[in-house]
C-alpha cells in the first residue's frame, strides 16, 4: 500500500449532501498528494489541474490520511457491545459529519481514483471505508488512499446501484456492516436534513434584522446578488445553531400563538398530556424531525388553579442549549372569566449568568421587563403580576 499518497476527491453525485465547494462553484474537491516526510515543509497539491507545492499547515490534518475518528470509534465500541438502536442512531449521527479513509486504485491515462471493494463471506460486495489508516493495516493493497466525508460515500455507493450490498467500518477489524436498505434511509434523513437546514437559513434571511449587510450573532453570512440586482443575506447555520433557531422559534412564536389562538382548550391539553404533550408539540414544529434534540424527560410541566377563574401552566424547558434570549422558564395564564392570557419566559440574558424576563402579548412585539426574580421566588413574582392586570 503506498502509505504516503492521497487523494481528496469529492464524488459529483453528492450535490446537497455536503461537498464542498471551491471559489468557481465547481462542487468536485481539488486532488490532495502527500508525499513528503512530516517534518519537510512543503506538500504538492493539485489544483486546477496543477501540481503546486503549498506549507504543511496549509493543510488540513483531517484532509490529509492522518484523519482521526476517536469519537466514531468509541461509538462503534459502543454499538458493537450493546446493538440496539439508540447506540446505532449515535453512531450514524456522528458519521453523517466525519470524514474517512478507502482504498483505490487509478485508473486510465488521466489516473482516475477508484474506490477498491470487497467481498464479505457471504459473498456479498460491500464498500469499505476506515476510520484511520492503522485500521487499514490488512486491507487489500491499493495505489492511493482516499480521504471523503462519509456523506460522499454514502451518496456514491447508492448512486452506484443494488451490486454494493452495504458500506463495512474499519471490515479488517471491529467491523460495523451498514446495509444498503439502512444506507438509503440514512441518506434520505441527510437530504431532508439538508433541506431543512436550507429552509432555516432563508427564514433567517426574511427575518427582522437580516437586512443586507447585516448578521444575526455567531452566524455567518454571505452577500447574494440577485436576478433582479438586489442584494440578499444568505445565513450559514451550524447543527447548534439551528438549534437554537429551532428552539427561539418554538418558545416565542409557536407556544405564545397557540396559548393566544386555544385559549383555555390549550391549558386543558397541557394539564392532560404534561411532558409527552409538550415534547410532542414540540418536535411536530421542528422542520427536520430527525435533527430534533430533546426528549420529554427533559422537560417540566406543572399546572396550577391559582382561582376559580385563573390558571398557570409552568414549564421548565430543557438545560441543553439555552443560549442568550432561551428560556429557562415559562409561565402561561389563562383567565377563563375574561377569555385573556398572559405569556412570560425566564431567559438567559446576554451577560453572564443574568436573567430576564420577557413578555409576549398577543398581537404586539415581545418585550423585555427586566431582570429576573431571584431564584426560587418566581411563582411569587408571577402572581403579583398577573394581579396588577396587563400593564408591566
Amino acid at each position: 500500500m503506498a502509505d504516503d499518497k492521497i487523494i481528496d476527491f469529492a464524488a459529483k453525485k453528492a450535490e446537497g449532501v455536503g461537498a464542498d465547494r471551491n471559489s468557481n462553484g465547481n462542487s468536485e474537491r481539488s486532488v490532495v498528494t502527500v508525499g513528503l516526510k512530516p517534518q519537510e515543509p512543503k506538500i504538492n497539491v493539485i489544483r486546477d489541474g496543477k501540481v503546486v507545492q503549498v506549507n504543511q499547515d496549509e493543510v488540513d490534518p483531517q484532509s490529509t490520511v492522518n484523519v482521526k475518528n476517536p469519537e466514531v470509534d468509541e461509538l462503534i465500541d459502543k454499538f458493537t457491545e450493546e446493538k440496539t438502536n439508540e447506540n446505532l442512531t449515535a453512531l450514524i449521527n456522528k458519521l453523517e459529519t466525519a470524514r474517512v479513509l478507502l482504498p483505490a486504485k487509478l485508473f486510465g491515462e488521466n489516473k482516475v481514483p477508484i474506490p477498491l471493494t470487497v467481498n464479505t463471506s457471504e459473498g456479498e460486495i460491500i464498500q469499505p471505508i476506515f476510520t484511520d489508516k492503522e485500521k487499514m493495516a490488512n486491507a487489500p493493497k491499493c495505489e492511493v488512499i482516499m480521504n471523503l466525508p462519509f456523506v460522499i460515500v454514502l451518496a456514491t455507493v447508492i448512486d452506484k446501484g443494488p451490486d454494493i450490498k452495504g458500506i463495512g467500518i474499519n471490515p479488517f477489524g471491529k467491523a460495523v456492516i451498514l446495509k444498503r436498505e439502512l444506507l438509503e434511509k440514512i441518506l434520505e434523513n441527510v437530504q431532508k436534513k439538508t433541506a431543512a437546514m436550507k429552509s432555516a437559513q432563508e427564514a433567517l434571511a426574511k427575518a427582522e434584522g437580516a437586512a443586507p449587510g447585516a448578521s444575526l450573532p455567531g452566524v455567518e453570512s454571505e452577500q447574494i446578488v440577485n436576478e433582479d440586482g438586489t442584494v440578499s443575506t444568505r445565513m450559514k447555520l451550524t447543527e447548534e445553531q439551528y438549534t437554537v433557531f429551532e428552539r427561539s422559534r418554538f418558545e416565542a412564536g409557536y407556544l405564545p400563538k397557540k396559548l393566544f389562538k386555544e385559549g383555555q382548550a390549550f391549558i386543558d391539553a397541557l394539564s392532560e398530556g404534561r411532558e409527552e404533550y409538550l415534547d410532542s408539540l414540540f418536535e411536530d414544529s421542528y422542520a427536520e424531525k430527525r435533527m430534533y434534540p430533546y426528549l420529554a424527560s427533559e422537560f417540566k410541566v406543572m399546572v396550577m388553579g391559582v382561582s376559580e377563574t385563573l390558571d398557570v401552566v409552568t414549564i421548565t424547558m430543557p438545560a441543553n442549549d439555552r443560549a442568550p434570549g432561551l428560556a429557562e422558564f415559562i409561565y402561561m395564564a389563562w383567565n377563563k372569566e375574561t377569555n385573556t392570557g398572559r405569556y412570560f419566559s425566564i431567559v438567559n440574558g446576554t451577560k453572564k449568568k443574568s436573567r430576564e424576563v420577557l413578555e409576549i402579548v398577543d398581537g404586539e412585539k415581545p418585550k423585555f421587563l427586566g431582570e429576573a426574580p431571584t431564584e426560587g421566588t418566581e411563582i411569587n413574582w408571577l402572581i403579583e403580576k398577573l394581579n396588577e392586570g396587563s400593564e408591566a
